[in-house]
C-alpha cells in the first residue's frame, strides 16, 4: 500500500477529510495507485487508484444515516477529479464496535457509481444489512461465523451483490491479481450463487417474501441447492402460492432436502395444511423406500 496517499498530499482533500474526522471515527484503512505500483497490464489496469475507508460506530448503533454515507461519497468525488485516473475505486467500511459481536459491512464501488443511482442502491443495501446485523437474532443465528458482509454492484448482471465473510477483505498491493473477480467484474459462479442465497436469507428473515424469492431465484441460476429450494417452497407458502409451494418443495425433495426441514421446520407450516403436501410427503416416501 501505498504511503503517499492522495488525502495527506493534496491539500483541499487533507481538509476535507480532516473535516470528515472531527465529525466520525474515520480511518484511511486502504489507498493504492497503480501507477507506482509497478503493475503490469493494460488499458486502464496501469492507470487506475483504490481509496478505502473505515467508520467505527458507536456501541448500541442500529443504523448507518445516510448523511454520513453521502460525506464519503462526495470526498470520493473530489479525489476521482483531482486524480483524473481511467478508473479509481473506492470502498466505505462501517463497523460495529459492539462487545458481543464486532460486525462490518463494506460497500465497494467504482468512480461511475457516484454520480448515478447505483450508490444510492449500495447504501441501502448496506444499511439494511447493518441493520439485520445488529438486530435480528435469525440472522445473527445463521450468521454467527461471519464478522463482515461485501457488497458491490456489477454491471455485467445489472445488480447489487453481497457475501457474507469469515474476514474481511484486506486490499494490497497487486489488487487486480488478487482480487480479479471484483475490479474486473467477472464473478465467479460460486460468488453469484452466495449472493443470491445471503440476500435471499436476508430479506426473508426482515419479511420480505417477494424480494427473498427474486435472490432465491437469481441464486439456483449458478448453483442449484435443495436448503434454497426448500426457502423458496417456504416463501411462496407464505404468500399463499401453495402450487409454488408445491413445485419448489418437489425439487427439494429430489434434491435430498433434509427430513427436519421438510417435516418439521416452521416455516413451512402453511404448506403443510394444503392437500399438495400429503403429495410431497408420498413422494418422499418413495424416494427413501424405492
Amino acid at each position: 500500500m501505498n504511503s503517499d496517499n492522495v488525502l495527506e498530499k493534496i491539500p483541499s482533500l487533507k481538509a476535507n477529510f480532516e473535516s470528515l474526522q472531527r465529525e466520525h471515527n474515520i480511518t484511511l484503512s486502504a489507498y493504492y495507485d497503480a501507477t507506482r505500483g509497478g503493475y503490469i497490464g493494460k488499458g486502464w489496469m496501469t492507470n487506475y487508484a483504490l481509496l478505502g475507508l473505515t467508520i467505527s460506530l458507536p456501541e448500541g448503533t442500529t443504523k448507518i444515516l445516510k448523511d454520513t454515507y453521502d460525506q464519503n461519497i462526495e470526498l470520493f468525488k473530489k479525489v476521482h477529479e483531482e486524480l483524473a485516473r481511467e478508473k479509481t475505486f473506492y470502498y466505505i467500511e462501517f463497523q460495529a464496535q459492539n462487545k458481543s459481536k464486532q460486525y462490518s459491512v463494506m460497500c465497494f464501488m467504482e468512480n461511475s457509481y457516484l454520480y448515478d443511482e447505483k450508490h444510492s442502491l449500495l447504501y441501502n443495501t448496506s444499511e439494511f444489512l447493518f441493520r439485520l446485523s445488529q438486530s435480528d437474532l435469525n440472522f445473527n443465528s445463521m450468521y454467527h461465523s461471519e464478522r463482515s458482509a461485501f457488497i458491490s454492484y456489477s454491471l455485467q448482471k445489472q445488480r447489487i451483490l453481497a457475501v457474507p465473510l469469515r474476514t474481511r477483505l484486506d486490499f494490497r498491493d497487486h489488487l487486480i491479481v488478487g482480487n480479479r473477480e471484483i475490479f474486473l467484474d467477472e464473478y465467479s459462479n460460486n460468488h453469484l450463487a452466495a449472493s443470491g442465497s445471503f440476500l435471499g436469507n436476508s430479506h426473508f428473515f426482515d419479511g420480505s417474501n417477494e424480494k427473498a424469492i427474486e435472490e432465491w431465484l437469481f441464486s439456483i441460476k449458478f448453483e442449484v441447492h435443495p436448503d434454497i429450494l426448500y426457502n423458496l417452497a417456504c416463501a411462496y407458502s407464505k404468500l399463499g402460492k401453495m402450487e409454488d409451494a408445491y413445485e419448489y418443495c418437489k425439487r427439494a425433495v429430489n434434491e435430498n432436502v433434509s427430513r427436519d426441514l421438510l417435516f418439521y421446520d416452521a416455516d413451512l407450516s402453511e404448506f403443510r395444511k394444503h392437500p399438495l403436501y400429503q403429495e410431497i410427503v408420498r413422494l418422499y416416501e418413495r424416494k427413501q423406500n424405492p
